[in-house]
Parts: C-alpha cells; structure tokens; sequence
C-alpha cells in the first residue's frame, strides 16, 4: 500500500515537465529587405541629439523645454517608475518572508472541579514570536515570474521612449510650420498690397469710365479675400503657437522665439540611397513588441509551473506565558520549524486552462509584433515614396519659378514702354509671389516628409 502511495506521488511530481518551449513563430520581415530607396541620392545621417543638426538656438531651447516640462512624457515616465516598483515588488519574493507577532489574550470560562462544582475561572495569555517563511523555487516558478515582470519593464522603457521621440518630431514639426507660417504671412501680405494696388487703380479707371461697375466689384472681392486670407493665417499661427505652448506644458502664449524661414534648410536631413533596413530593429515600438513576447513567454512558464507542488519552509520562534511578568524569561521561549507542500490534484482543468490562455496570449503577441514590422515597413516605404514625389515637385516648381522671372522682366519693360497696364504688371507680380508661396510649401513638405523619416526610423540612430 505504501508503494502504491508513493509511485503515485512520483507521477504527480514528474508526470509532466516544469520546463515549457514555446517555439516563436514570429518573423522578421526586416531581415527578407535589406535596404530601402534604391534612387535617391544624398547623405542621411542621424545622431543623438539630431535636432543640434539645425545650429538653431531656438530649436534647442523648445526641445530642451519639452523634454523637462511636456506632460505626456512626465505621464509615461510615472508609468515606467510604476512598472519599475512593480519588479522590485516582486524581486522582494525570492527573500525569506519575516514577521512579528505579538498577542495578549483574556479568557473566561466555566468549568468544573475535584467535587464536581461549576466554577468561573478567568485568565490571561501572552505571546510575542517572530514568523518566517520561505518558499522554495526548485520548479522555477518564481525565477520565471521575476523574468516576466523584468521584461514588461523594459517594453515600458521602450514604449516611453516611442513617446519621446513621438513627441520631439511633433514639437520640432510645430516649430518649423510656426517659421514658414510666419515667412507665409510675408508673402500674403504683399499679395494683399498688390490686391489692394489694383482696386484703387481700378477706382480710377472706373471713374473715368474705362471700366465698369462689376469689374470695379470684382477687384474689390479680390482685395477682401486676400484681407480673409492674411486674417486667416494669423488665426492659425496664434492656434499653432497655443498647439505648442501645450506641448512645453505652459499656459497658451505666443512668447516663443521663432528663427527665419530662410535661415532653415530642409537639406539637413537628407536621404542617401540604399537606407539600412536593419535601422528599423532600433525602433523602440519594435524592441517593446520584443520585450512583451518575451515577457508574455515567461508568463507561459509560470503557468506551466503552477501545476507543479509549491514547497515552504516555515519557522517560528518566540516567548509564551500566562503572566506578562514571565514573558520575556528563558523558560517561556519556543521554537518549529516545519515544512508544507502544496500539490495541486483537482481543479477540473483550470490551471490547464490558464496555461493555454497564456500560449495564445504569447501567440497572439507575436501576430501583434509581425504586424508591427510591417507597419514599420510601410511608414519607411510610404516617406521615401513622398521623398520621391515632393523631389519632383520641386524640380517642376523651379522650373515655373524660373518662367515667370522672365515673365515678369518682360512685363516690366513692357510697361515702362507703354504696351500694358499698370493692372496687367501686377496681375504678373501676383503669379510670381504665388509660385514663390509653392515653392515654400514645398520646401515645408520636405522638410516635414524628412522628420517623418527620422520618426520612421528610431529617432537616434
């Protein structure tokens, strides 16, 4: 009978593994394409601290202020700390578990004595021990929990560096819009100047009846709707200088310094042909996704593991005594020491259960990272494509630009030789000023499009 117990037992403790190996089924599409943007041409190098690139005082400033004061990252830096405490918390299990007790107890009870006379005896109890318990990992339960929570920490630590990076671009984008909005106000203002140069040359033209009165109406919806547009944008640089003071963590202002549109070069940030995919593994979306397989991996064994006995060492040591006056002497003392071993036998299935669940959740994980890459992929892809286009755009903006500098030159001799109007010159001044406001949109593109890129790939490298 006693053998039967204990082949019994044997098979409870080893019918099955602790150990489990979830193969991964992920793939790493990043290494099938080795390079992207196979035409372009140019030197795009990334550092830490990539904005210094610029030599701009006012960039730095704005991202330094970011960097101290933006509420999402103080967010996501309280949510690492968080994460942070919660591996500490649970490193604090592999350390022997101790704890102090002290009772004083009052107990009153009928009893009866040597003549069989009931009797009220009252009475008092004192103890002060001190517990300890330590449990046992020989399965590696805890070893692998521990794991778990130590890569959680480090998603935690990428995902916050995603945000960062997330939020720089965003403030830096701000701060380059702010420049061209402001170098676009230039530009509409003297498209207001030339609308409002034209009406009152047609009021002069109208009163000496050259023209008539709908045309007069039309050159002067002309010059309001330029007055609109010059309103219009300074709404929007007043909503972008707001959009920005949010993202420093001020109250909404329109203190910032703002450098020159002229003095920013979207050349700063090129891109050069053959662009390493391998860059992409340095994102930190991508290396988050990687740490929360491997965590959701280690909750896999855990589950695994929990089907297994759980082995704790107890022990107590302490003074007893039914007065206070003889608490605390030698022969009130005691001591156990002992030892528990939990089996698990019967649960109808559920701690099977849980460890499928967290195989599909690890399974699950690595269709999340897949798609990651791939988006990854796609963002790469999408800028270098835009790259292309705005590259093309530029070459046929100059192009323009260039045709209607002639244009104009003869225009201007034109007028001075008396073969058109004053209304005609500045009809041909407007078209060139508006070429110039695509061709700084363009430029703004480019620019945008490139901090795109840096996003796309990691930010730092």
């Amino acid at each position: 009978m006693k053998n039967n117990l204990l082949l019994v037992f044997l098979f409870l403790f080893f019918a099955c593994s602790p150990n489990l190996k979830v193969n991964s089924q992920k793939k790493y599409y990043i290494d099938g394409h080795k390079n992207f943007n196979e035409q372009l041409s140019g030197n795009f190098t990334i550092g830490k601290r990539w904005w210094n690139k610029f030599n701009d005082p006012n960039l730095s400033y704005i991202v330094e202020e970011i960097l101290k004061n933006s509420l999402d990252i103080k967010n996501m830096e309280i949510n690492l700390q968080i994460t942070k405490k919660r591996y500490e918390e649970e490193l604090s299990t592999r350390y022997p578990e101790l704890n102090l007790q002290a009772e004083a107890t009052r107990k009153g009870q009928h009893t009866e004595d040597m003549f069989g006379k009931k009797v009220y005896t009252l009475g008092n109890s004192y103890s002060l021990s001190l517990f300890a318990s330590y449990e046992l990992d020989l399965f590696k339960k805890l070893k692998a929990r521990q794991k778990s929570y130590f890569h959680t920490f480090l998603e935690t630590q990428y995902e916050k560096k995603a945000a960062v990076q997330s939020v720089l671009v965003e403030g830096i984008r701000l701060y380059f819009y702010l420049s061209y909005l402001q170098h676009k106000k230039s530009l509409i203002e003297q498209i207001k100047n030339i609308a409002r140069q034209k009406y009152e040359i047609a009021k002069i033209s109208y009163n000496k009846g050259i023209i008539d009165l709908n045309t007069l109406k039309t050159y002067h919806n002309l010059f309001k709707s330029r007055q609109n547009d010059l309103t219009s944008i300074n709404r929007e640089i007043k909503d972008k200088f707001y959009e920005l003071s949010v993202l420093v963590g001020r109250y909404p202002t329109t203190g910032f310094k703002i450098t020159r549109w002229a003095k920013i070069s979207e050349d700063i940030l090129k891109i050069n042909p053959g662009i390493p995919s391998d860059l992409l593994k340095r994102r930190p979306d991508i290396r988050a996704m990687e740490e929360k397989l491997k965590s959701l991996e280690a909750k896999a064994k855990v589950a695994r593991r929990a089907r297994f006995p759980n082995i704790t060492l107890t022990g107590s040591a302490g003074f007893a005594s039914l007065e206070l006056k003889e608490l605390l002497l030698s022969e009130s003392s005691f001591f156990s020491i002992g030892g528990n071993i939990l089996q698990p036998i019967f649960n109808a299935g559920k701690l099977k259960r849980e460890e499928e669940i967290a195989i599909l959740n690890f399974r699950m994980a690595e269709v999340e990272f897949s798609k990651t890459v791939l988006n990854a992929l796609r963002e790469v892809e999408g800028v270098l494509n835009v790259e292309r286009t705005l590259r093309e755009q530029k070459r046929v903006i100059g192009e323009i630009k260039k045709n209607r500098e002639k244009q104009l030159a003869i225009q201007k001799i034109k007028y001075f030789c008396g073969d058109i109007s004053l209304i005609e010159l500045k009809d041909m001044e407007e078209k060139y000023i508006d070429i110039l406001l695509t061709k700084e949109q363009n430029r703004f593109d480019l620019l945008s499009n490139r901090l795109n890129l840096v996003k796309a790939l990691g930010g730092d490298w």
